[in-house]
């Protein structure tokens, strides 16, 4: 009988799986804490905000890749932030075809609320894990994702 030099696959040693998991858990969280101290955003909105956060003026293209979110989704959520007045879109100087998003000076006091909250969940995510634990996982889903990305960006996809 041929043996298998590969251990059987299960879910529960998966990483996507465990990542996934996690992020969703983690995510669940957030959104409850989000509602309970009464933020108008989701966590999904949150990330768009953390990303511009990080770098303000992008256009709906690169920020629809940095989040890897459709452009229908992802103008529906623009809408609704700039609703409640968190970004405001403005045409580029340079090409006024061109549409450039920004917090507003509500989206970044906001901000400052929420990335604090944020902390606060995440340190009380890894309460239980070693700093060099932390650090070591946080070196093997670098890798991990690196690995992969080259693969998408040797296909023709971006990273």
């Amino acid at each position: 009988m041929p043996t298998n030099s590969h251990p059987p696959y299960t879910l529960e040693d998966s990483l996507g799986y465990l990542v996934n998991r996690t992020s969703r858990t983690i995510r669940l969280y957030l959104n409850q804490e989000l509602k309970r101290r009464n933020f108008q955003v989701t966590g999904e909105q949150f990330s768009v905000l953390v990303h511009l956060w990080r770098q303000e003026g992008q256009t709906q293209q690169e920020l629809g890749l940095e989040l890897n979110k459709e452009k229908t989704t992802l103008t529906r959520m623009l809408n609704g932030l700039e609703i409640q007045e968190f970004i405001q879109r403005r045409s580029d100087p340079l090409d006024g075809r061109i549409r450039r998003i920004f917090l507003t000076s509500k989206g970044q006091k906001t901000m400052n609320k929420l990335t604090a909250l944020a902390g606060e969940i995440l340190k009380m995510a890894q309460s239980k894990v070693s700093p060099t634990e932390l650090q070591a996982c946080k070196n093997v889903l670098r890798r991990v994702h690196q690995t992969v990305a080259l693969k998408l960006s040797v296909q023709g996809i971006p990273k």
